[in-house]
């Protein structure tokens, strides 16, 4: 979790996913429900949303599908 001063969480992922220590990070950017539709349509801003306030079932659910696809992403590694 990372706030930037200054710079919009679209923006902050795709930061990270044009760096290559922090491309295959999974992201998930928490913002407004009315902000996460037009951040939808960026260039793959995120890996998935959330909206606030954020629920806790449905934080585990992304971590948990964060950690299937690192898995996924390692075994195709192999």
């Amino acid at each position: 979790i990372h706030e930037q001063e200054g710079m919009s969480g679209g923006a902050l992922c795709q930061y990270a996913r044009g760096h290559a220590r922090l491309a295959n990070i999974s992201t998930v950017l928490i913002a407004e429900a009315d902000a996460i539709a037009s951040l939808r349509l960026t260039a793959r801003a995120a890996d998935d949303f959330l909206p606030r306030p954020v629920d806790a079932d449905a934080l585990r659910q992304v971590v948990r599908n964060a950690l299937r696809a690192q898995a996924r992403r390692r075994l195709i590694a192999r």
